[in-house]
């Protein structure tokens, strides 16, 4: 997981997960309309769940995570706020975050622990806060900033090399 070796010339905005949380999209759908033909790419998604015909549809695949996620100029994490998703790590915005594009997620749960708004990626909640995102993250040079902000969160805190010592430091406590 690493960011691609060029930026994407489009503007995309990109989600993906799993059929059964495609239904998460639709707390944003208000915001999504704005999007203009080509510039939402789904991937993983329940096709019944989605109702925008301009949608792209991708296929999740394990081979191809990374470079489909590296074709995102901005990936979307919306979550409904219940105690499911509470419980929920955020994998999907260290994904993004991973390979160097900024993150718009709702602020509940574990994302909270990861994303400082307009540092390393953006909150938002109501559907025209989602609008105002898409809109900023349209400037390149803001997306590069929250992008590289954003790696070296993952760097920093959820690498491998960041998180060996702490968990060799846990199993020597006991």
């Amino acid at each position: 997981f690493v960011p691609a070796a060029t930026r994407p010339k489009d503007f995309t905005v990109g989600w993906m997960g799993a059929p059964s949380t495609s239904r998460s999209l639709q707390i944003i759908a208000p915001a999504l309309e704005s999007l203009a033909e080509g510039e939402l790419r789904v991937a993983g998604a329940d096709r019944k769940e989605v109702h925008w015909t301009k949608a792209e549809f991708a296929t999740w695949n394990y081979d191809t995570e990374v470079s489909l996620l590296q074709t995102f100029s901005v990936g979307l994490m919306p979550l409904a706020q219940d105690e499911w998703t509470r419980g929920k790590c955020a994998l999907k915005a260290l994904l993004y975050m991973a390979v160097g594009i900024p993150c718009i997620a709702t602020p509940f749960g574990a994302v909270t622990d990861m994303i400082t708004h307009g540092e390393n990626g953006w909150f938002a909640e109501t559907p025209e806060e989602w609008r105002t995102a898409l809109e900023a993250l349209r400037d390149p040079t803001l997306r590069a900033r929250l992008g590289a902000a954003a790696r070296a969160t993952v760097e920093d805190r959820f690498s491998l090399h960041a998180a060996a010592p702490r968990m060799l430091s846990l199993l020597e406590s006991r």
